[in-house]
């Protein structure tokens, strides 16, 4: 069994599985939406080989039985469906707590009709399930240097180090995806900057030095992509100092190795990696 529940803009949430208003009877559209393949045929032979392709957005439909007080609940219901609003879908299972959003194309019913149904259609612009929650992974971390009894010699002493944990395996879920990835440097100068999927063979690089107290946040999320520096307060896009052959790297589905590096200094950048799961179906 499954829990589907709808949040609007505002903030207002239907729960189908609680509420006495509505009975959900059907729902279409959780399974993967179709991709649309397109292909050019050989000149010279027979078959054909594959020019382009994309996925189709997803098309949810709601079935519901609407329950006494019939008008109420019909007010209420349009409440919720907003032609053209932009709602959230949610998702819950034992395995898996999910949501996409999408907007209201209609909301059908019969007003004169015995056991009323309404019949709510939503598009999605974005055909994939996501994680409602973040995952993020760590791929160095502070480690203390700092014992008892101790001493101070006239060098100084390092109260922590930043420790590499090197590479890291990760499983996005069963649609590509793209990821955050935060840079803190601490304690030192890093130069040149590498995030490498050693799965796909591709990598993300800055050419720059950065010094200590530099912030470098990397979103490689497609529609969101951006490359921002916060130096001293201030930020700052650097896109310019992108490496030449660098991509924007996406997770894909299955394992993905990750990991940094640099030219010198990598001990000195603190990594972290954020991404959602998206799935293509639920």
């Amino acid at each position: 069994m499954f829990k589907l529940k709808i949040e609007t803009s505002s903030g207002a949430v239907l729960d189908f599985s609680e509420s006495n208003a509505y009975t959900l009877i059907d729902v279409t559209g959780l399974d993967p939406p179709a991709a649309a393949l397109n292909f050019s045929r050989f000149s010279s032979g027979n078959g054909s080989h594959r020019v382009s392709g994309y996925v189709e957005k997803r098309n949810i439909i709601l079935t519901a039985v609407i329950n006494n007080p019939l008008e109420k609940n019909r007010t209420a219901l349009n409440s919720y469906f907003v032609l053209d609003s932009k709602v959230k879908i949610y998702y819950i299972s034992d395995t898996m707590n999910v949501f996409t959003e999408g907007y209201v194309e209609s909301c059908f019913y019969n007003s004169f009709e015995l056991g009323q149904k309404a019949v709510i259609s939503i598009l999605c612009e974005n055909p994939y399930w996501r994680d409602t929650g973040e995952t993020g992974i760590l791929f160095s971390a502070l480690e203390s240097r700092f014992e008892f009894p101790f001493s101070i010699p006239d060098g100084g002493v390092a109260i922590s180090e930043i420790t590499s944990g090197g590479a890291v395996q990760i499983d996005p879920g069963t649609a590509e995806t793209g990821f955050i990835i935060r840079i803190e440097i601490i304690g030192g100068t890093v130069t040149g900057l590498r995030v490498i999927n050693k799965t796909t063979n591709s990598y993300f690089g800055l050419v720059n030095t950065f010094a200590d107290g530099d912030v470098i946040n990397i979103c490689t999320i497609k529609g969101s992509k951006q490359v921002i520096l916060t130096r001293n307060g201030e930020n700052r896009n650097i896109l310019n100092l992108l490496e030449r052959n660098s991509s924007w790297i996406q997770l894909m589905p299955g394992a993905n190795i990750i990991d940094y590096d640099s030219g010198t200094g990598k001990n000195y950048a603190r990594v972290q990696l954020f991404y959602q799961k998206l799935h293509q179906g639920v």
